[in-house]
């Protein structure tokens, strides 16, 4: 079993309820799932930039408590629940497909569909089910950044995207950071 550290920035009100009810999967740039920015150097400024953003776009205006909280968690998963989408192969492959299904492919939310539907096949393809994927996804904007996160080295981080039915079985949230956001 691989347990991967992962943050995720959202509201104090969304963390409590989080917390109280468990996570809930949304569409996002890869399909439908939880996502999470994967432990490295800058997961935290990730997630804390990531709910800036977020928050500039209103999407906490009807949240009772709309302040910064950083979840830390662990995502326990095997090795062949993981599916590695950075590959080229995947990459074109989900492509073709939605170009096969004319679908607009720079719109994120158009594309969330693609990204299940492909994983669906490969799933029923290879009789296995992928729990998390491994996605680079752009950072969030960069005036939303505290630090001047190095793109030109880094390039776009690493997201694990939880995408199981049950996803308290494999999170553990190990820590909420509230943090005080100007």
């Amino acid at each position: 079993m691989d347990i991967i550290e992962g943050s995720h920035g959202t509201s104090i009100s969304r963390a409590s309820n989080i917390r109280k009810n468990g996570w809930k999967m949304q569409p996002g740039m890869a399909g439908t799932g939880i996502y999470f920015w994967a432990k490295s150097i800058y997961y935290i400024e990730l997630a804390q930039a990531w709910y800036r953003q977020a928050k500039a776009e209103e999407r906490y205006r009807d949240d009772d408590n709309i302040a910064c909280c950083i979840i830390l968690v662990h995502i326990k998963c095997k090795e062949d629940e993981m599916l590695d989408i950075e590959t080229e192969g995947v990459r074109l492959n989900i492509l073709k497909l939605a170009i096969e299904k004319k679908v607009n492919v720079k719109s994120h939310k158009a594309i969330a569909p693609v990204f299940d539907l492909y994983v669906k096949r490969l799933e029923e393809k290879a009789g296995i089910k992928y729990k998390v994927l491994s996605i680079k996804v752009p950072t969030p904007r960069k005036d939303y950044f505290e630090v001047d996160y190095p793109y030109n080295i880094l390039g776009s981080p690493l997201c694990m995207v939880v995408r199981d039915n049950n996803p308290d079985d494999i999170i553990d949230i190990i820590e909420a950071r509230e943090l005080r956001d100007e």
